[in-house]
């Protein structure tokens, strides 16, 4: 088996994988337990390619899409307000989602919406790689393209003025 993905929500270990779902193991590691009740059965094989624990929630990203829990993986239902994507970072109450050729998202609202954050971000001339959260700061790297920076403040709480603009790093 070939793991994709981690994702830790107190004691709960989760782990995303090529071929078999979502696994979870409640005592670190000595046994696990398959997670995948609501994921699709065609095709056989279910690919994960990245977890994030956001709130109490735990969100999955298959190769057919954004998938959510809300009971520790038990049970997921598919959120198809949003394409593919490659990458997740949460701060507080507000998931970043990295939509490859498609840029940043915002949702605020468990993934029911989202909202694009893409000022000054080139997505048509690279794609989306990662997302990373540091500080005051949403970090984008883009294969190809370098990696961006983007205040918080601009995206989480416009009534704060912003204190720098999207950055180009590399």
């Amino acid at each position: 088996t070939y793991t994709h993905a981690l994702a830790v929500n107190g004691t709960n270990l989760f782990v995303g994988t090529a071929l078999d779902g979502v696994w979870l193991s409640m005592n670190n590691g000595t046994s696990w337990s398959a997670r995948n009740t609501g994921f699709p059965t065609i095709p056989i094989n279910i690919m994960v390619n990245s977890l994030t624990v956001y709130g109490t929630n735990l969100i999955a990203e298959l190769n057919n899409g954004l998938f959510v829990s809300t009971d520790s993986g038990k049970n997921w239902t598919a959120n198809t307000v949003i394409p593919a994507f490659k990458a997740f970072a949460t701060v507080d109450s507000n998931l970043f989602a990295g939509i490859i050729e498609y840029g940043v998202y915002l949702s605020t609202n468990n993934g029911a919406s989202w909202t694009p954050v893409n000022t000054g971000l080139p997505i048509s001339s690279a794609q989306l790689g990662s997302l990373a959260l540091s500080g005051k700061y949403l970090f984008v790297g883009l294969n190809g393209g370098g990696i961006w920076r983007r205040p918080l403040s601009e995206m989480i709480n416009p009534a704060e003025p912003a204190d720098d603009t999207l950055t180009v790093l590399i």
